[in-house]
C-alpha cells in the first residue's frame, strides 16, 4: 500500500463509485463544499460543549471522508465522534487538532488538487 493512500485513495473511491468518474467528481466537490461547514460545526460544539451536535458533525464528516477513501480524515473524525459519544470533549479537542492537520494534507494532496481542477 502506498503511504499516501492513508491520505486519499481515489482509485478505491472510484471503485466505490461504481467506476463512475462523474459521480466521484460530484462527491469530491460536495465534500469540499461541506467540509468547512462541518469543521465549523465541530468547532462550535467544542466551544459550547454540545455533545450531540459534535457527535453528529463528526459522524457526517467521517461518512463523507469514507466515500473519498480519505482514511486519515475519516479516522480523526471517528475518534472525535467517539469522544463526544463518551462525553469526553477534551479528548475530542485533541483529535480536532489532528483533524485540521489531516484535512490540510488532504486539501493539498496532488490527486485532490488535480481532481478539483
Amino acid at each position: 500500500m502506498n503511504p499516501s493512500d492513508n491520505i486519499v485513495n481515489l482509485e478505491q473511491a472510484l471503485e466505490l463509485a461504481g467506476g463512475d468518474q462523474e459521480l466521484l467528481d460530484m462527491i469530491l466537490h460536495k465534500f469540499w463544499l461541506r467540509y468547512p461547514e462541518l469543521l465549523a460545526g465541530l468547532r462550535q460544539a467544542l466551544e459550547s460543549g454540545d455533545l450531540t451536535a459534535g457527535r453528529d458533525a463528526a459522524h457526517s464528516l467521517k461518512s463523507n471522508a469514507a466515500y473519498l477513501c480519505a482514511a486519515e480524515v475519516r479516522e480523526c473524525a471517528r475518534e472525535i465522534e467517539q469522544a463526544f459519544r463518551d462525553g469526553q470533549p477534551e479528548k475530542a479537542r485533541l483529535h480536532f487538532a489532528a483533524l485540521e492537520t489531516a484535512g490540510e494534507r488532504l486539501r493539498v494532496h496532488p490527486a485532490i488538487v488535480a481532481a478539483l481542477k
